[in-house]
């Protein structure tokens, strides 16, 4: 069994005392390569989502579909996949939309 190595906590200078555990571990992003081929289905929604979605990159809106996609991938039952996706990849980009709109720099008054 693998074990993480610890690395010290910032301030405790070795002393043996720690805040917080250094050994992390997160969950990445699936690696998207390069553009999968989308199904009839997932082109159409593809289509809606980069109308719906205008204001962000295209490239955003695309990532955010091929990761729900590829994290759907090989599901025993897919019923409710396309509506799975439909609705995370929506959720989202409103959460990229709304902090895109809370980062707005307003300059100050002259």
């Amino acid at each position: 069994m693998a074990r993480h190595q610890r690395s010290p906590a910032a301030g405790d200078a070795g002393t043996g005392s720690r805040s917080h555990d250094g050994a992390v571990t997160l969950a990445s992003e699936p690696e998207i390569a390069h553009s999968p081929q989308w199904s009839p289905e997932l082109n159409n929604l593809r289509r809606q989502l980069h109308q719906e979605f205008a204001e962000l990159p295209e490239d955003t809106v695309d990532h955010c579909l091929a990761t729900e996609v590829i994290r759907f991938d090989g599901c025993r039952i897919t019923s409710f996949v396309p509506i799975l996706i439909e609705k995370n990849v929506r959720a989202r980009l409103r959460a990229i939309r709304a902090t895109r709109a809370r980062m707005v720099v307003v300059p100050p008054p002259e």
